[in-house]
């Protein structure tokens, strides 16, 4: 079982830029009721679940992604807010509790197959519009504008952002998915693996 030290623990530096520590309470809650609800008995397996399963994720994990995708949109957010006067307000508690959240829903819809591999599970309880992990987001009680943020990256960020800090995670998300589109770009075509809309 995963247990809340265990998500303290490995997302520690991202969880203490949240000041809220009710939402930081919260997105701990989300990740381990997810993992549960996933089948993940313990971090080390957690650990080994890829951050994609479309394409070859060279050996990156969610939990690797999820930090790296987590710290970008951070720093996206820093750098325009230090230069730009005009940019507009980022709520770093929405940010960070979004951006550690916005791929939870591969945490209940990933598994591993016969091959000891990992794939996409089916049926209408994991996919649209189910979106189990979002609905775990929800009964936690996180605020309407983390929980916009996680929609949106369910959907795949059609239709409008929610708000500004969907948009920064939405673009440093797609800065680490699209890193692996370049180096498998032989494999498959750029357009191919956005077709599959990063499952």
């Amino acid at each position: 079982m995963i247990r809340t030290q265990d998500i303290e623990a490995e997302f520690n530096t991202q969880l203490k830029r949240i000041s809220d520590l009710s939402i930081r309470e919260k997105v701990i809650e989300t990740w381990c009721k997810a993992s549960q609800e996933g089948g993940w008995k313990s971090i080390e397996e957690l650990r080994e679940l890829p951050f994609t399963v479309v394409t070859d994720p060279q050996g990156i994990s969610l939990l690797q992604h999820t930090k790296a995708a987590t710290e970008g949109a951070l720093a996206l957010a820093k750098i325009q807010m230090e230069t730009i006067s005009a940019f507009p307000y980022v709520d770093l508690d929405i940010l960070m509790a979004g951006a550690l959240l916005h791929d939870i829903n591969k945490v209940v819809t990933f598994e591993r197959d016969e091959k000891n591999s990992f794939r996409k599970k089916e049926g209408p309880s994991v996919n649209a519009p189910a979106f189990p992990g979002l609905k775990i987001a929800r009964e936690t009680g996180l605020p309407d504008d983390i929980i916009g943020v996680i929609e949106y990256e369910c959907r795949k960020a059609v239709g409008n952002p929610p708000n500004v800090e969907a948009i920064l995670i939405h673009h440093a998300d797609m800065t680490t998915f699209d890193t692996m589109i370049f180096f498998n770009r032989e494999e498959r075509s750029c357009k191919d693996i956005h077709t599959d809309s990063r499952s």
